[in-house]
């Protein structure tokens, strides 16, 4: 499991989503968090939702119209590594292509613009070092 590697799976009314892991899961973390992963949901953009970072056709082969992350938890996924693993294994999650350097360093910076931003999560993503 890769910085900007990308999932689909279900929300909670069963639409099909992108997720994005922007947290690094290689880096070790000492707090109690280590192992823990963070993805934001991508998610057709719309009036009534947030466009901290708004995505353009071109900037993954699944997004074809103006998508905006979703950053909220849920539906962004916080928890442990071996939970995404699980969910991986029973096929709840699907791999797609991951995200482009690029486009993963303006998902993490719409996270620092984001008004559902946690510190908890805050903290955990500049411990290790993808966000400032």
């Amino acid at each position: 499991m890769r910085a900007g590697d990308s999932f689909f799976s279900r929300d909670r009314f069963g639409m099909r989503h992108l997720y994005v892991v922007i947290s690094d899961p290689t880096k070790l973390d000492d707090t109690r968090f280590a192992g823990y992963v963070f993805l934001v949901m991508l998610s057709t953009r719309e009036n009534h939702k947030e466009d901290a970072c708004v995505l353009k056709q071109g900037d993954h082969p699944f997004i074809d119209h103006d998508t905006v992350a979703v950053y909220r938890v849920p539906p962004a996924l916080f928890g442990p590594l071996s939970d995404l693993q699980k969910s991986l294994n029973s096929g709840a999650l699907k791999p797609s292509h991951p995200v482009s350097a690029v486009v993963l360093k303006r998902l993490r910076e719409g996270y620092l613009k984001s008004r559902y931003q946690k510190d908890t999560i805050f903290q955990f993503l500049y411990r290790q070092g993808v966000i400032e």
